[in-house]
């Protein structure tokens, strides 16, 4: 059992980093401080756990960022202003006295269905890095969407159902709106009187990256690198978040993807799946790339 999702690389690159500037104290013009944190998809234990834990009474930084490794080719690295991640939701409708449950689960199933915007493609991870339909294609089928995620799950309990399954979308007007009009047609069905609530669980932020340091600092990568190193991204990606954006409610700053594939040796970096694996010359790179653009933030 593993988790295979990179973050020994991503260990790896942040020790790689201290340890060149280390060699070059005399050339900082500041401070730069590096924070290991665990359990980055568990959203309850890792970034807010060391902020109540005081993390920003013992540093007080003016920029903050971070990595992570994705199936782009090993060299390269993206970032893309506000949004990263979609927005995610859990969603639960529950329904009392209910004498026809199977009735009313299907209705509500199909019903939550009907506000779908995506394909069976969008779902296959292989889609995400798909040059046609991918994220780094302006016509991304990534770029604008709600997506409702199967199996949905049902439970009864006290003579009460409750249907549930999780909403990801590209914006979280899109989801709040979602919500007012299954609420509306809910109250306009056969099964008014039996709705005890339309809601979502979970109310988690996703990863929105700082305009002014995203452009300036993939510029800085750019120019010391070559344009060739960066990705282009149009789409926000869907079934992975980071909790980075809890930091950066606290401080402005910039997550980066970087390419950890190979696909002449057959490497492949896409997390969480059965094949996952990087190439290590993504360590080197992440180190040269990200060593090279904190030293230009302190020069200026």
């Amino acid at each position: 059992v593993r988790h295979i999702c990179g973050h020994d690389v991503h260990t790896t690159i942040g020790l790689g980093i201290a340890s060149v500037l280390a060699k070059h104290r005399d050339k900082i013009k500041g401070t730069i401080y590096f924070i290991f944190q665990p359990s980055e998809e568990i959203w309850n234990k890792g970034a807010q756990s060391m902020i109540a834990d005081g993390l920003f009474n013992l540093i007080d930084p003016s920029e903050m960022y971070a990595l992570h490794i994705t199936p782009l080719p090993v060299g390269q690295v993206a970032a893309k202003e506000n949004e990263v991640y979609s927005y995610f939701r859990t969603l639960k409708v529950q329904f009392k006295n209910i004498l026809v449950k199977d009735e009313v689960v299907k209705y509500t199933q199909d019903l939550i269905r009907s506000h779908s915007t995506v394909n069976e493609k969008f779902w296959d991870l292989k889609s995400i890095m798909d040059p046609e339909i991918g994220i780094a294609n302006p016509n991304s089928i990534y770029a604008d969407y709600i997506a409702v995620s199967e199996p949905f799950h049902v439970k009864s309990e006290n003579n009460a159902v409750e249907i549930s399954t999780m909403i990801y979308a590209t914006d979280s007007l899109k989801l709040d709106s979602m919500l007012v009009r299954l609420e509306e047609n809910i109250g306009r069905s056969a099964y008014s009187s039996n709705l005890l609530s339309v809601h979502y669980d979970k109310n988690n932020p996703t990863v929105n990256n700082d305009a002014k340091l995203t452009q300036e600092t993939l510029q800085t990568i750019a120019s010391a690198y070559g344009k060739n190193t960066m990705a282009p991204i149009y789409g926000i990606v869907h079934l992975f978040n980071d909790d980075f954006s809890f930091f950066q409610q606290k401080v402005p700053g910039v997550y980066y993807l970087l390419g950890g594939s190979n696909f002449e040796k057959g490497v492949i970096a896409m997390p969480h799946s059965a094949n996952f694996a990087v190439d290590e010359e993504a360590i080197r790179v992440g180190v040269k790339y990200f060593s090279t653009m904190l030293l230009s933030r302190l020069d200026n």
